[in-house]
């Protein structure tokens, strides 16, 4: 495995968007579809803005993305802190043909109070 560093978030965007880009390509051509595990936090934010760009989402065929969820906080989906809210407001609710149909949400157990994801 290869070390990249990058000189600031959106070249890390640039690169991340390019490679999924780049994977779906791939998948697709060998089996018609493309599984995505989405992650939470602020980090990918800039990348899923990326996608949902004409550049980007033009070079997909949305209708064969898959979507899963990697976590998900304690939090009603509509909270500012939920990382579904912040993947649908950055990438699945500005696209056509959106993922979202062809996604697992993921279920939230109930939640004690504290902090804490799945």
């Amino acid at each position: 495995m290869m070390l990249k560093v990058f000189q600031d978030e959106s070249a890390l965007a640039q690169a991340a968007a390019k490679v999924l880009v780049l994977e779906f390509k791939k998948a697709a051509t060998r089996s018609g579809k493309f599984s995505v595990v989405l992650s939470g936090g602020s980090t990918p934010e800039a990348t899923y803005k990326l996608l949902s760009t004409k550049l980007f989402c033009e070079q997909i065929d949305l209708t064969k993305v898959h979507v899963f969820w990697g976590d998900e906080r304690c939090v009603p989906t509509g909270d500012s802190r939920s990382n579904y809210r912040m993947a649908n407001d950055a990438l699945l609710s500005r696209v056509p043909h959106s993922p979202i149909k062809h996604s697992s949400h993921v279920p939230r157990p109930k939640c004690s109070g504290g902090r804490g994801g799945v």
